[in-house]
């Protein structure tokens, strides 16, 4: 390959190496799920971003999910952690994509979640998504049958940025590395709340999905 494509190729994708050998440093001294999961997230991100750098690559939302729940099956078998996931039975009817349950002092905490990558416009083109069937917003399904369980609805976004000055604007707000939001995760009341239907369809797309 010529020095001036990898050059080029080098420009469009960072890898935070330092970052990655930090936290995988810390994973190996603390060796906790809260470790697992910064180091977990900032994989997701240069994953998203070598995919996207990249001619004849593609990377799905559905991709990263079913490798979230084998990678943490595995590390499940190794050790004994607090928290459980497993796929939805039935995503079409209950709007989410995953069960994630948090052991507690006084039992278990439910998280019906839905996953979703954002978009090469740095958009979540999907985030307001409706049923074929009855018409009703995805998110509204995952409201109501968190209620139904008395649960917490969150969506689970796998993230990848290439606006160097918006990234750069969120690591001065937040004093966090911009690879640390490959996996976030939002209340869907709240996206519900402050991005309605009606912006989503119309304002929303002038906005960063950041902002």
């Amino acid at each position: 390959m010529p020095a001036l494509i990898i050059i080029i190729i080098l420009v469009l994708f960072f890898i935070n190496e330092s970052l990655l050998k930090e936290l995988t440093k810390q994973l190996l001294q603390e060796q906790n799920f809260y470790c697992w999961l910064q180091l977990y997230s900032v994989q997701i991100w240069n994953k998203i971003g070598f995919v996207r750098n990249r001619k004849g690559l593609k990377i799905s939302e559905t991709t990263i999910t079913q490798n979230l729940i084998f990678d943490f099956w595995q590390l499940a078998a190794a050790s004994k952690l607090p928290v459980e996931i497993y796929e939805s039975r039935n995503e079409k009817a209950n709007g989410n994509d995953l069960e994630i349950f948090v052991e507690t002092s006084k039992g278990f905490i439910s998280f019906p979640c839905q996953a979703k990558i954002i978009q090469k416009n740095n958009h979540y083109n999907s985030i307001h998504h409706r049923n074929k069937n009855n018409s009703v917003y995805q998110i509204d399904m995952l409201i109501e049958y968190a209620d139904r369980n008395r649960g917490i609805p969150i969506y689970l976004l796998y993230n990848y940025c290439n606006n160097f000055k918006h990234c750069q604007k969120v690591e001065e707000l937040t004093g966090y590395e911009i690879e640390n939001y490959g996996c976030s995760i939002v209340n869907a009341n709240f996206i519900k709340e402050n991005f309605p239907v009606k912006r989503a369809m119309s304002e929303s797309k002038k906005q960063n999905p950041f902002s």
